[in-house]
């Protein structure tokens, strides 16, 4: 794995990773539109970063 790259990550799992402490930034446009009902959109928000 190397600087920029991009991983698709499930809701569920992603949600596991940020409550142990080691959730990874997201591009909020490429999030599935059922995210939020499962991560706060607030949370979301605080790990967006741009998707250039």
């Amino acid at each position: 794995m190397t600087t920029g790259d991009r991983w698709c990550l499930c809701a569920l799992r992603w949600k596991e990773a940020w409550q142990a402490g080691w959730a990874p930034l997201v591009v909020l446009e490429s999030c599935e539109e059922s995210a939020p009902e499962i991560v706060p959109l607030e949370v979301l928000k605080m790990y967006a970063t741009t998707s250039e």
